[in-house]
């Protein structure tokens, strides 16, 4: 278990460093941090059939996020707008669908508003300090150094179920 938490870290590290450095992540991260969080579940003890009904339940919120997000800007625009074309970059998205095989619903909707409005407020504090120009916000490595900081707080202080929404919920979802 200790390797795949380490498989875990590293995804994340890397897609941090990557998406500060260049704005651009290599997507082979992504298929990774998605084994390991499936491969930490199984060791979890969680059944394949709750888990591919979380994920499912999780990939729909995103799926209609995502539209509701592409619909917003086309009807801003009057005209149909592809959000990963200059709004959303692709491994912002890729980070997304990956946090569903990591969260439950109501965890990953916590963890997507709660990392969204401290990424977005931190940015605007950094902007403002530094005046550094750029528009850009190298929204999926953030997220990652925040779930990096959440899953090592998780996996060093077990007694701090915060995102343990499964027990909570009875297994629902």
């Amino acid at each position: 278990m200790l390797l795949v938490k380490l498989l875990i870290v590293a995804c994340l590290a890397m897609i941090f460093w990557e998406d500060l450095r260049s704005r651009m992540v290599h997507w082979f991260w992504f298929p990774l941090l998605v084994t390991g969080f499936v491969v930490l579940r199984f060791f979890q003890g969680e059944s394949l059939r709750a888990m591919t009904s979380s994920i499912s339940v999780s990939m729909g919120f995103i799926a209609v996020q995502l539209l509701l997000v592409s619909l917003y800007f086309s009807f801003k625009s009057k005209r149909w707008i592809n959000i990963t074309d200059g709004m959303l970059g692709w491994g912002d998205v890729l980070l997304l669908v990956s946090l569903a095989f990591y969260f439950a619903l109501p965890a990953l909707v916590a963890f997507y508003i709660s990392s969204l409005l401290i990424i977005l407020v931190g940015w605007l504090i950094y902007q403002r300090i530094w005046q550094h120009p750029a528009k850009l916000i190298p929204l999926a490595g953030l997220q990652a150094i925040a779930l990096l900081l959440l899953v090592t707080i998780q996996w060093t202080r077990p007694d701090w179920a915060m995102f343990d929404w499964n027990n909570f919920l009875g297994g629902l979802l």
